[in-house]
This record gives C-alpha cells, structure tokens and sequence, in this order.
C-alpha cells in the first residue's frame, strides 16, 4: 500500500543521498591524491631546491634577508599543502568506509 511506497521512497532517497555522497567524496579523494602526488614528484624538489638556492644567494649577499625569508616561507608553504592533503585524504577515506559499514 501506501505506506510501504513511502518506505521504499524513503529507502531510495537514502541510497541516492549515500550514493551522491559516496561519489563526492571519490572525487574529493582524487583531488587530494593528485595533491600528494604532485609533492612527491616535484613539490618535494622544489622545496629543497628553494631552501639551497635561498641559503646561497642569501649567503653571497644576491639576496637580502626578506627576500631569504620569502624563499623560505614557498618551500614551507609546499610542504604544508602536502600534509594538508594527506590528512583530508585520510578523512576522506575514513568517511567513505564509514558509509560502506553503516
């Protein structure tokens, strides 16, 4: 009757709500992967590669403390961005399996 087509409605609204939300977080889960996999290819590189320059040049007087900070402060930022996306990887991975388990 009735009253089970409203069950079944509600059952399926669910489903389509966990199943939109299970694909955003796969797309979410992406984002954040590619954003790791960028650091380990090249933001890792570049970082160290800012970190040697920027002692050099500031140590043979090229460049002057604040532009040595700011060289500094790119190669944290790099590497801040990295952990960043590990951590909302690992959040988003724990919310998929919390839908699959539920």
């Amino acid at each position: 009757g009735m009253e089970t087509d409203i069950l079944t409605k509600s059952a399926y609204n669910e489903e389509y709500i966990l199943s939109s939300r299970y694909i955003q977080l796969a797309t979410d889960l992406e984002r954040f992967q590619e954003g790791m996999q960028f650091y380990t290819l090249n933001g890792r590189l570049l970082a160290t590669s800012l970190i040697q320059n920027g002692n050099k040049a500031f140590l043979n007087g090229e460049i002057d403390f604040l532009q040595y900070v700011q060289l500094l402060e790119q190669a944290k930022q790099l590497e801040l961005n990295y952990l960043e996306n590990r951590h909302r990887y690992n959040q988003t991975v724990i919310e998929m399996n919390h839908l699959l388990n539920d």
